[in-house]
């Protein structure tokens, strides 16, 4: 069963899915604007990711405060 903290990390991945084939379609990755805008996106589906499954052989006491701060 998920919690609502997983329920609203999926939602952040799914709108920044959504927000990247947005700036592709205005583009490709050679603009440098449209490649800046992707490569943020991809940052916070790797932040969510990181909060969302944790590593249980090894624990990151500064990336679980981030995560919960951000929660």
């Amino acid at each position: 069963m998920s919690s609502r903290h997983d329920d609203e990390r999926l939602a952040d991945i799914m709108d920044a899915i959504t927000a990247i084939n947005s700036h592709l379609a205005r583009g490709d990755l050679s603009d440098g604007l449209i490649f800046d805008a992707v490569r943020l996106r991809l940052i916070e589906i790797g932040e969510a990711v990181k909060c969302w499954i944790p590593n249980s052989s090894h624990k990151d006491l500064t990336s679980s405060v981030r995560c919960r701060r951000n929660a």
